[in-house]
């Protein structure tokens, strides 16, 4: 898998995008490098596309693996909006799944959403911002 991580000054988010097969390790590699960008630009959003990720090798473990160790953040995770782009059923359950997960473990503070399209994702970070 590879992935790119960006601060975005016009929209205020730390975009991540993830590309290729999935591999947990690499997931954990970006996500430390977004919580970087968040420690260093304190009132920024997340987005992060999956829209070009090939997600099929996930499992429910794997999702698991992935929603403690956000939670494991959740200092540095308070009071964001996260937006999740996918573009196929099976992204779009698994970053549910993810969701449903950093809330069993008390990463409240952190609203979440998935969309498939980019500027409806665009457009709910942007609102109350």
């Amino acid at each position: 898998m590879r992935y790119e991580c960006i601060y975005n000054p016009e929209l205020n988010t730390v975009e991540g995008v993830t590309l290729g097969k999935a591999d947990v390790a690499k997931f954990i590699e970006l996500m430390d490098r977004v919580m970087g960008l968040c420690k260093r630009e304190e009132a920024v959003n997340i987005l992060m596309d999956h829209s070009d990720l090939d997600a099929s090798s996930l499992t429910m473990e794997n999702i698991e693996r992935l929603g403690r160790t956000a939670a494991s953040k959740k200092d540095i995770c308070k009071v964001r909006k996260c937006a999740h782009v996918v573009i196929n059923d099976l992204q779009f359950g698994l970053v549910r799944a993810w969701e449903i997960i950093v809330s069993m473990y008390e990463l409240t503070d952190l609203r979440t959403r998935v969309f498939k399209v980019r500027h409806e994702a665009v457009g709910w970070i942007k609102a109350d911002a």
